[in-house]
């Protein structure tokens, strides 16, 4: 089985080295095909978003696409393993009702009286996270076989294409509202809403996380959209979360 990867960047150096890395800790090199999404400087600001960026990355696989398709943070390092990403990544989806697979998960998703009191974002809060990062005891559990998750992080996100399609693709995110942070909880929640289930798989890496969003050109992007900060981005997509999905949440796995 074959994986198509999205790997948005504002930076090309980065983004090559994760394209080799992929490569190099493949059980089935040839199967895999990583598609880079490298911001162009001249592009209207909205198109340097995530989301417009992903959906650029599917524009550029040919048909017929895989059945996978996978989008991951270009600051994810990959390190070695008896098991290798692409196997374990496939593996999860030899059930048939797994829509969504990622590589750090929680088991829990937002208090458990998060709408008997009023509005506060930390209410959506993710807890029982595991992963086999390199920092797991950083983050929460060390994640040493596939289990069901309740949300993934989103820096490796990997669908069963009929999923992702029936989710209505990241443009249903875009539609609603999100525009960078909690697109990750917004496709597990749609996961959940559609019946499909979520898994986390053991895939041993480093996520170094905020490469991108505390950059200065990042920062200035926001500006020009009208936000006041990274953290106000935050903010709105969590009350969006919140008010869209209050019939799933709370989630125990």
């Amino acid at each position: 089985m074959s994986i198509d990867v999205i790997i948005p960047t504002w930076n090309q150096k980065r983004a090559e080295s994760l394209m080799d890395s992929l490569s190099d800790h493949a059980a089935s090199p040839k199967n895999v095909f990583p598609y880079v999404v490298l911001v162009k400087p001249d592009a209207p600001p909205g198109e340097k978003l995530l989301l417009p960026m992903l959906l650029a990355g599917l524009k550029e696989i040919p048909d017929p696409p895989s059945p996978i398709v996978a989008f991951l943070h270009d600051d994810v390092e990959l390190r070695p393993s008896s098991c290798p990403w692409d196997a374990l990544t496939i593996s999860a989806f030899e059930n048939p009702k797994v829509g969504l697979v990622g590589w750090g998960g929680a088991t829990r998703l937002g208090h458990k009286d998060i709408y008997k009191s009023a509005y506060n974002p930390l209410q959506l809060a993710r807890e029982g996270y595991a992963s086999a990062q390199e920092d797991w005891k950083t983050h929460g559990y060390y994640l040493d076989k596939p289990r069901e998750v309740a949300v993934l992080d989103g820096f490796c996100l990997a669908f069963q294409r009929e999923a992702y399609e029936k989710m209505g693709g990241w443009q249903a995110a875009i539609d609603l509202g999100i525009k960078f942070h909690f697109y990750d909880t917004f496709a597990c929640l749609m996961m959940r809403r559609l019946g499909w289930k979520i898994m986390a798989v053991p895939v041993p890496c480093r996520h170094l996380g905020g490469r991108t969003s505390t950059t200065p050109e990042y920062q200035a992007l926001l500006l020009s959209l009208g936000y006041q900060d990274d953290l106000e981005v935050h903010r709105r997509g969590s009350r969006i979360i919140s008010d869209e999905f209050r019939s799933e949440i709370p989630i125990r796995v």
